[in-house]
């Protein structure tokens, strides 16, 4: 994994709002699905700016300049 995308992911979590960390730990299912969902999309936002990965992008590939 490059620099850039681990950096990318390691600031969506640092960035995670209490209210988000605190659902990742419930013991209820659905919040804490609520809180996977969110933290994955994150993720996935923090990696498309970085590397243009995403929807359209040829399945997961760096998009071409």
């Amino acid at each position: 994994m490059s620099n850039d995308f681990e950096t990318a992911i390691t600031m969506a979590i640092h960035h995670a709002p209490d209210w988000l960390r605190q659902e990742l730990a419930s013991r209820d299912l659905t919040a804490r699905l609520r809180a996977e969902e969110i933290l994955a999309a994150k993720v996935a936002a923090a990696l498309q700016e970085v590397g243009g990965f995403g929807a359209g992008s040829g399945g997961g590939a760096p998009a071409q300049p």
